[in-house]
């Protein structure tokens, strides 16, 4: 079996978005563009394209949660149905014993770019941001434990996000100007059940949607 000949390539990068933020695990969804032709010019030249997998974007709901002016950008979570995975399986030991009545909370897919934890909930009294009227995110988890223990709060109530999608604020601006997006409003109540994955709530997306 014989090597075949060292080929001598070229790469120059064409476009770039939200690379400089992949190392550090902040996406921007990353994207690139590149022009690759051998070193002899009589040799064809290439374009390639990289990016995240689309599929994860197939007929889904995103809500957009912040912007980050660093590049700027936007991230957001699709709104998933609920994994087979459990917050048990995610969480050390020392979280296990902390939070346990979220142990058997299930995991959903925010997106493609991570390790990054989102909860998605309703409460105002946790120190969370609110993202949009009656919708928060983030907070402080041993004070949810102390509500559920107190009977004023369900495990349920919160939603666990692994994972997160995000544009260049521009890239995303083409994209729902090219039709690939939808913009949408909706309630807090109809935001919240399809971040439970309630099958109704994410009908009446699906259905603004296609109107």
């Amino acid at each position: 079996m014989m090597m075949p000949p060292r080929q001598t390539l070229v790469v120059n990068v064409i476009q770039a978005e939200g690379l400089q933020h992949m190392n550090h695990f902040t996406g921007d969804h990353p994207y690139c563009v590149c022009e690759v032709k051998h070193v002899d010019p009589s040799f064809p030249t290439t374009k390639a394209a990289f990016g995240p997998d689309r599929s994860y974007y197939d007929g889904a709901a995103i809500l957009l949660l912040k912007v980050c002016g660093c590049h700027p950008s936007i991230f957001g979570v699709i709104l998933s149905s609920p994994s087979d995975e459990t917050m048990g399986s995610a969480f050390c030991p020392a979280s296990k014993a902390r939070y346990p009545s979220f142990a058997n909370s299930s995991i959903r897919l925010g997106g493609p770019v991570g390790p990054h934890w989102t909860l998605l909930h309703g409460r105002d009294d946790v120190g969370a941001m609110q993202v949009s009227t009656g919708v928060y995110i983030g907070g402080s988890l041993s004070q949810y434990q102390r509500l559920v223990l107190q009977g004023t709060a369900a495990p349920s109530d919160v939603n666990f996000y692994s994972g997160y999608s995000a544009w260049p604020i521009e890239r995303l601006q083409r994209e729902v100007a090219a039709g690939d997006w939808t913009v949408l409003k909706p309630s807090a109540p109809l935001l919240l059940d399809a971040a439970r994955g309630a099958a109704a709530a994410r009908d009446v997306l699906s259905l603004a949607v296609a109107k």
